[in-house]
Formats: structure tokens, sequence, C-alpha cells
């Protein structure tokens, strides 16, 4: 599997017109929290690698990870470029997701659990604007319906995000 997998990225980094690096972090917990850190800013990160073809096709690797709720998550995204202006685009980005969740999932959430990992298909619409050739910034939104909360909870797991992130582009 690991073969498959490093040839894969190997093929999509070789038709890559450039590729870049990421990182940010959840603007509503960072600024004034949310209910599941008890309205308490917390840092809720995210990481992101990818690659652009000549076409505008897209593919990325996300991890997030927001460790006051014990949460990590793993995504592959597949997503086509639209530019709306000159330097400002519409990236709509299928992403099917692994997430992980450890420890007591935060404290405030709950009771002491086994780790436990679900799998679900996210979507996202990050809006990127072009500073240069080498910097960009990102509004990322997501919509994700979260198998764990609903394996735990039983309540509605339709939750959005939104990050602002930092992207450093390289140009192949």
């Amino acid at each position: 599997m690991k073969k498959i997998l490093f040839a894969l990225l190997a093929t999509a980094t070789m038709q890559a017109q450039n590729v870049y690096f990421s990182t940010g972090v959840d603007i509503k917990n960072t600024i004034k929290g949310s209910d599941a850190t008890k309205n308490q800013p917390s840092y809720n990160g995210i990481y992101t690698f990818g690659m652009v073809d000549s076409k505008g096709f897209e593919v990325s690797i996300t991890y997030e990870q927001f460790k006051r709720l014990d949460f990590n998550r793993f995504s592959f995204g597949i997503g086509k470029s639209i530019y709306i202006a000159e330097n400002i685009s519409l990236i709509p980005t299928l992403e099917p997701t692994i997430i992980n969740r450890s420890d007591d999932w935060g404290g405030g959430l709950g009771y002491k659990d086994n780790p436990s990992s679900h799998l679900t298909l996210g979507f996202s619409l990050p809006i990127r604007y072009d500073l240069n050739d080498t910097f960009a910034v990102e509004l990322y939104s997501n919509y994700m319906y979260r198998t764990d909360i609903v394996a735990k909870y039983g309540t509605n797991g339709n939750r959005f995000s939104f990050f602002g992130k930092l992207i450093y582009k390289i140009n192949l």
C-alpha cells in the first residue's frame, strides 16, 4: 500500500505546476472559543501540502489538530480552481477524511473513552488571494458530517469551520 501511495504522489508531483505548504488557524476558536471549549479561546491548527497542475486541478493532504478537544483529522482533497478575478480563486474541494479522537475528548465533552477513528466525507470551498508568485492567503471554509459526534452523542453531526491560512508556493 505504501508503494502505491508513493507512486501516486510521485506521479502527481511530476504533473504539478506548483506545490504549496500552508498553515492556518480556526478563526472562531482562536478568537472566542466555542461550546466545546466552554467559550475559551483555543488553538486549532491546520496544515496542508498541495499540488496544482496547469489546468487548475488541485490535490491536497491536510492535517488538523485541536489538542484541547483530543481531535485530529487527516484529509485527502481533490479540487478545481475557479478564477473569479486576477488574483482571486475559489477551489471547490471534495475531502474524504479520517477523524481521530483520543483520551477524554477534551474534558469538556464528556467521559473517558477509548481512542476511536471515524471515516467521513467533507467538502471545502477555499477562497484564495495570491499576494505574489510565492505567497497567498486563504479563507478556508469546510463542511464536514462529524461521524465522531454522531457516534458518541447521537446528535446532529453537521459542522462548519472557517480557517485563516497563509500559503507558501513553490513554482515548478
